[in-house]
């Protein structure tokens, strides 16, 4: 286990990778505006070979208001330290830095030889932030595409979307049309009742994209490998077939059904007779209607199966 050392802004290494764990109010953004200040004047222990630009030096962090707040910080901090330095090249006197946002300085002013020169980077840094690479993860991410668009192989107008909502619903949309426009009509018919509409299914698999992970029914595994054709001829249009297929059979047999209905519901049955069992025999001499059943209810709204044969 490697060992941890408390953090001393002046003498960290700029020269090396370092890793710096914080908590939250424990002054992060003020020691980064401080090795900040050092990368552009070159100062401190273990400093960089050079000293650096507000281009050359960059700065990543989580949100655009985190980003904001510190590109401000900075900049209050680079224009203090100029006016700082300036009064300290006058009258040598360190009290200048006492008790400020700057008082690192007061331990760097020593190694820094040419104090007009120093004065001289941090006006040009202040005179540039607006240049200055501060950025969210995200942006610096676009950045770095943009400004490699050939080698990258992006768009030159690539646009960077905080919220994909949008974009998602479009893509449903398409995936909609692409596959359901031209289905029979009972397979819409179907794909109306079950799926609704493109927003509808996308607020049900939106959890499902970023988090959740969906969970595959193990009995049917080949339902999620095989195409959305293939599964919607195999498995809807025959569904959907033979359901107009028993409507049919059923309107072809009114007649007959609805009398069996009506005796069925004016029997009375002598006790310890099974019900529905002349309705069994009955049955019988009417055209088979599929592996269906139907279902009988009485005025007192109990249901009862009875299976057609």
């Amino acid at each position: 286990m490697k060992k941890t050392t408390a953090l001393n802004p002046i003498s960290t290494p700029l020269n090396s990778t370092t890793l710096i764990e914080a908590s939250a109010g424990t002054g992060k953004t003020y020691t980064m505006a401080s090795l900040y200040l050092r990368l552009l004047l070159q100062a401190g222990q273990n400093n960089f070979p050079q000293p650096l630009t507000v281009e050359q030096i960059l700065v990543v962090t989580f949100t655009e208001a985190a980003t904001q707040e510190l590109k401000e910080r900075i900049r209050r901090r680079i224009h203090f330290a100029k006016q700082q330095l300036n009064e300290y090249r006058q009258h040598r006197d360190k009290s200048v830095f006492t008790a400020t946002d700057n008082a690192v300085l007061a331990e760097l002013v020593d190694g820094i030889e040419d104090l007009e020169l120093a004065v001289q980077r941090l006006h040009f840094a202040e005179q540039n932030m607006d240049l200055a690479a501060i950025y969210t993860i995200h942006g610096f991410c676009r950045r770095v595409l943009m400004q490699y668009a050939f080698n990258s192989g992006v768009n030159f107008e690539l646009e960077l979307l905080k919220d994909e909502s949008e974009l998602l619903l479009r893509l449903s949309n398409d995936f909609w049309r692409r596959h359901f426009y031209r289905l029979s009509l009972p397979a819409a018919t179907f794909i109306d009742q079950k799926l609704g509409s493109p927003q509808q299914v996308l607020a049900k698999i939106k959890q499902h994209l970023t988090q959740q992970e969906l969970k595959l029914p193990e009995n049917r595994p080949h339902f999620f490998t095989m195409p959305l054709a293939d599964f919607i001829q195999q498995y809807i249009e025959k569904r959907q077939e033979r359901i107009i297929q028993l409507k049919q059979a059923w309107l072809n047999n009114r007649a007959k059904i609805e009398e069996l209905v009506l005796n069925e519901i004016n029997r009375d049955y002598p006790r310890g007779t099974p019900k529905g069992s002349n309705v069994t025999r009955t049955t019988r001499r009417i055209p088979r209607l599929g592996s269906m059943g139907f279902m009988l209810g009485r005025r007192t709204n109990r249901r009862r199966m009875y299976p057609i044969p």
